[in-house]
């Protein structure tokens, strides 16, 4: 992998979740009695699930700007208008070359290049109106004049792990909250299994032209940047 992950700033070596976890099972190889192996074994899963949350606690948000095929080991793909998760804060990527992310969509971690992606707001009606909340967190916002605003729906994590979620406030009612369900076939994602989609984004772009419900409309009362940058080159 290109660029690995910092646990913290003390100067600990360095582990990207792949690695993590193949230290963690090579721990487990070691012959030891068959009680010590237990216990290492349910100490190691605490101890991969403590900083994994500790990775998603610093972590940020992108939007990805084209299609990325993976075509070396830790490569993550994407498809151009998917959320990613960053492993790092904005400042911490800065000069990066490569990032580590999640895929929700897939799944998947791995490294993809940073000139395929963006954290600038503008880009996406997903990213945009993304928040790292839960669903009261979302309501209080929809209900608030500062966020309604802009935005009459909210992106945001599932309570459940490793999905998403999208909450919207209906022009007559209380808000709403939908599932966003990933495809474990074709990858793709819906709200309704009649109506599938490449990404989060065209999910998000459709229901802004056809309703959810009645009276159930995303809507976006802000301009979003006509053109994107330059297709770029991988740079290994």
């Amino acid at each position: 992998m290109k660029n690995e992950l910092l646990l913290d700033g003390w100067g600990s070596p360095v582990l990207t979740r792949p690695r993590l976890v193949t230290d963690i099972r090579s721990l487990r190889q070691l012959p030891v009695k068959r009680s010590v192996a237990s216990s290492l074994s349910s100490f190691s899963n605490r101890l991969i699930v403590s900083i994994l949350r500790i990775m998603e606690a610093n972590s940020t948000w992108a939007f990805a700007l084209y299609d990325f095929k993976a075509t070396e080991d830790g490569d993550l793909a994407f498809r151009a208008g998917d959320l990613l998760r960053l492993s790092k804060s904005h400042q911490e990527n800065k000069g990066q070359n490569w990032l580590a992310a999640t895929n929700p969509r897939t799944r998947c971690f791995g490294e993809v290049p940073a000139n395929y992606i963006t954290s600038e707001r503008g880009y996406s009606a997903a990213l945009d109106a993304f928040r790292e909340t839960d669903r009261n967190g979302a309501s209080k916002l929809l209900q608030s004049n500062d966020y309604s605003s802009n935005f009459n729906y909210v992106i945001r994590p599932s309570r459940e792990c490793n999905e998403m979620a999208l909450s919207i406030k209906p022009s007559k009612g209380n808000v709403t909250h939908y599932k966003i369900y990933f495809s474990g076939t074709d990858l793709n994602c819906f709200l309704f299994v009649n109506k599938t989609f490449k990404t989060i984004e065209d999910l998000v772009i459709y229901y802004m032209e056809n309703a959810i419900a009645p009276g159930c409309i995303l809507q976006a009362y802000k301009p979003f940047k006509d053109s994107l940058p330059t297709n770029p080159q991988v740079a290994r």
